[in-house]
């Protein structure tokens, strides 16, 4: 009895030990990101951010998010939307695609998906496929601004999750414009060079 019992452990250690552990299915990269765990939920979310820097109003930046299938199976994204919240709860204002594929929006605030480039989830990306996601900030104000993008997939462990959010950060500032370097320095030097010129002549005449 007590041998019989012991193989059944046996063999049921060894079918732990060939089961296939699952593993990270979705990457997103390019920019390169640093996801740290922000915010509890079920399942467990990650964070990540990305800056867009300072940017003039009236001009845009755009930072192309490329998502990699690196399982050795498909990979389903479901949702990419634009939220100001994290985590989304309906109905606070967002951008992207619904669940019939249908637009609401391409902006949220100062930020845009572009719409020749956005993929429609929920797609479908076999080993080794990728997609580009990309989102242009074009300050409406001056000052810090954010939005967050929301990644929904099937990925099993974070980073970045079956649940993911990357807080976009911008800044808007006013375009300073200074004067050229001749331009500024012209009135300086023409008034050292009439100083020059005046200590010159009075020194000669001392002499």
């Amino acid at each position: 009895m007590k041998k019989s019992i012991g193989l059944l452990v046996l063999l049921l250690f060894c079918c732990i030990l060939v089961m296939p552990v699952s593993a990270q299915d979705l990457e997103i990269i390019n920019p390169s990101l640093e996801w740290t765990p922000g915010i509890p939920g079920n399942p467990p979310l990650v964070v990540a951010s990305y800056d867009y820097g300072d940017v003039v109003l009236g001009e845009s930046r755009t930072a192309t998010f490329r998502l990699n299938s690196i399982a050795s199976s498909e990979v389903s994204v479901y949702l990419i939307w634009l939220t100001d919240t994290a985590p989304y709860n309906h109905p606070d204002p967002y951008a992207g695609t619904d669940a019939s594929g249908d637009w609401d929006s391409n902006c949220l605030e100062s930020f845009c998906f572009n719409p020749a480039t956005y993929f429609v989830p929920p797609v479908v990306m076999p080993p080794a496929d990728y997609r580009l996601v990309d989102v242009t900030f074009t300050p409406l104000d001056l000052g810090e601004q954010s939005v967050y993008l929301y990644i929904r997939s099937n990925d099993t462990y974070p980073p970045p999750g079956s649940v993911a959010y990357i807080r976009l950060v911008g800044t808007g500032i006013n375009a300073h414009s200074s004067p050229e370097f001749p331009s500024m320095l012209l009135p300086v030097t023409m008034i050292i060079g009439f100083l020059g010129a005046v200590l010159l002549i009075q020194r000669t005449r001392e002499h």
